[in-house]
């Protein structure tokens, strides 16, 4: 179905060359480029890495959540780099608009009522907000064309919660301390659906600084975030425990884990070990992505 028009190259720079100029907002310099054609065809992703470390932490945990995330248990992950944000409508559109048209059906966000409603909203009002209401294959078709990847969901927990194993990016203060949150979620008194990515950092207004132990935002609420891995709800009990790449699918592994939460989840349904999943074929207006570099794919 899908007709790739685009490939990348991705240059790591500083998120912020001078520091006079950053902002919450800052990115990292990629160059699209399509292949046969001349130097204006050039389209600039800007996408923020932070970097995750190699070494060990705890996944799961044996007291709370579900019997999914348990037991606890030491994971080695490889060093990677992870979006400092969700990806954002406005980078998703550049995805959108260079695939043949014929597609567009396909790759449209679903919460979106046609092509040029998705289009005006996400190049305008809601540019900065997570792309949501689109299916894993759409994201998975974007990881292809960017020359990035989905994180597996050992490695989304890790860059989420770092090795103290501590219960939300931040640490394990409450998710709301007044009229100030850490995250959207259920409860702060300023929830409206989606917020841009990158608010909660402490400096915005209702805001406490809610990144992770790696600087990533929005690790917790917003929108849950697909992940590479096929589900299953006792591979903790068996999986790999050195870069685990899931399950794999077969017979009852029809969904891919979702992790993180979103905007309609009270606190204690949206920690840093809590697992869902949903279909890979069907889109939800609460999950987008996010997604990462290996050190073998720079």
């Amino acid at each position: 179905m899908m007709q790739f028009k685009a490939m990348l190259r991705i240059i790591l720079l500083p998120a912020c060359l001078m520091a006079t100029a950053c902002t919450d907002y800052d990115m990292v310099l990629t160059s699209a480029y399509y292949p046969g054609q001349g130097p204006d065809d050039t389209v600039n992703l800007n996408l923020n890495f932070v970097d995750v470390p190699a070494g060990w932490f705890s996944m799961g945990s044996d007291t709370e959540g579900t019997n999914a995330n348990q037991p606890a248990r030491d994971v080695y992950i490889s060093d990677f780099k992870i979006t400092k944000y969700p990806i954002s409508n406005h980078f998703y559109l550049l995805f959108f608009l260079a695939q043949d048209s014929t597609t567009w059906a396909h790759y449209r966000p679903t919460i979106y009522f046609n092509t040029n409603h998705w289009i005006d909203t996400a190049s305008g009002s809601s540019a900065s907000k997570p792309v949501s209401g689109i299916t894993w294959n759409a994201a998975n078709d974007f990881c292809y064309w960017a020359g990035v990847s989905l994180p597996t969901e050992a490695e989304w927990e890790k860059a989420a919660r770092g090795t103290d194993g501590r219960t939300y990016p931040w640490g394990n203060s409450p998710v709301i301390e007044g009229s100030k949150s850490r995250a959207n979620l259920l409860g702060w008194s300023a929830n409206t659906v989606t917020t841009r990515v990158g608010y909660f950092n402490g400096r915005n207004s209702n805001t406490l600084d809610g990144s992770s132990p790696y600087g990533a935002l929005d690790m917790v609420g917003n929108v849950w975030e697909w992940t590479a891995d096929w589900y299953s709800g006792t591979y903790y009990s068996a999986g790999h425990i050195v870069d685990p790449p899931g399950p794999g699918s077969g017979p009852g592994r029809g969904r891919k884990v979702i992790r993180g939460g979103s905007y309609n989840l009270p606190p204690a349904q949206a920690s840093t070990f809590i697992r869902s999943s949903r279909s890979p074929g069907i889109s939800s207006e609460d999950v987008g992505f996010r997604v990462v570099i290996r050190s073998e794919e720079e």
